[in-house]
């Protein structure tokens, strides 16, 4: 995306699940029963989505995770080992399991239901640290608080900009608020922007919010709506494309991951914002957090192609 310069390094912090996808023939009553009629496990967590984005869009991403001591955590490092992401920070904590999510589709509807395992202990234990050397940005999703801090403070000492995408785990934390002036862009899906600051993600509502974040960049997807961002220069707004959904996991992680690569390697935030939409449609278009990453070339194609 940056023409003949290098493409951006970047260190994603957050979680790496074993994801159990459900298909369910309807929600059960109280202590009743279900019929499961498909399911699937497969490698997911926000910052193994997120970093095989970056890698499937020709960046060169890193991960900063913890995983447990059992053969998923074998799995999900070998998953992302063969995406090309350096997997040297991931670490491995004895006696946890892994984190895994149960994702239950319904016919109307689609929960995830997360253990956490694992995941909690990211920057908790001895010998865990933050190294940013050679990195040029830093995409945090969902770790816990104190990893937050721990990141945001060792890309301040750096100089080396911060996304962060708390997603639903986090986007009603009382520490949220506090926390996000550390970020130099704060990424939301609309519920999670509802959740955070209590008022709709229309322009006067997110340029209101960007500056009680004190954030240089907040950006709101708006599912069919496309998305909306604010900076200190303005809004910018970006189309959805018009696809046919078919697995939504994981569209958010796609979003950030083109949108964190389309602004690296050009600085205009209508062309990262359109990038982001683009990469969360074509993802949604097919199953699966991982296999549905949209590449390079498919991303080029889709954010060049002419809108009705």
């Amino acid at each position: 995306m940056n023409g003949n310069r290098t493409p951006p390094r970047v260190l994603v912090v957050g979680g790496l699940n074993e994801d159990i996808h459900l298909t369910v023939s309807a929600p059960p009553a109280d202590d009743g029963t279900a019929l499961v009629t498909s399911w699937t496990i497969g490698d997911g967590g926000h910052a193994g989505n997120c970093a095989a984005g970056i890698a499937a869009l020709g960046g060169r991403a890193g991960v900063l995770a913890a995983v447990g001591s059992d053969e998923a955590a074998d799995r999900l490092i070998d998953g992302l080992r063969a995406t090309g992401v350096d997997v040297s920070a991931i670490v491995r904590v004895a006696g946890v399991p892994s984190g895994r999510v149960v994702i239950p589709t319904f016919p109307d509807h689609r929960a995830m239901l997360m253990y956490r395992g694992a995941n909690d202990a990211l920057l908790a234990q001895p010998g865990m640290r933050v190294d940013l050397a050679g990195y040029d940005a830093v995409v945090i999703l969902d770790p816990s608080r104190a990893a937050v801090v721990a990141v945001c403070a060792a890309a301040a000492t750096s100089g080396v900009p911060v996304f962060w995408n708390p997603g639903g785990l986090h986007s009603q934390a009382d520490w949220l608020l506090p926390t996000a002036s550390a970020a130099t862009a704060l990424l939301m899906n609309r519920v999670e922007f509802a959740d955070a600051f209590g008022r709709r993600p229309d322009p006067v509502g997110i340029t209101a919010a960007r500056v009680r974040a004190r954030v240089s960049q907040l950006v709101v997807t708006l599912g069919e709506d496309g998305a909306l961002a604010c900076t200190a220069d303005g809004l910018y707004r970006a189309p959805a494309m018009p696809v046919g959904v078919v697995d939504e996991t994981g569209a958010g992680d796609a979003f950030t991951a083109a949108y964190v690569l389309g602004y690296l390697a050009t600085g205009d935030m209508g062309i990262a914002i359109r990038s982001g939409c683009a990469a969360g449609a074509l993802a949604v278009n097919r199953s699966g957090a991982r296999a549905a990453l949209p590449s390079l070339a498919e991303l080029i194609s889709s954010v060049e192609r002419p809108t009705a």
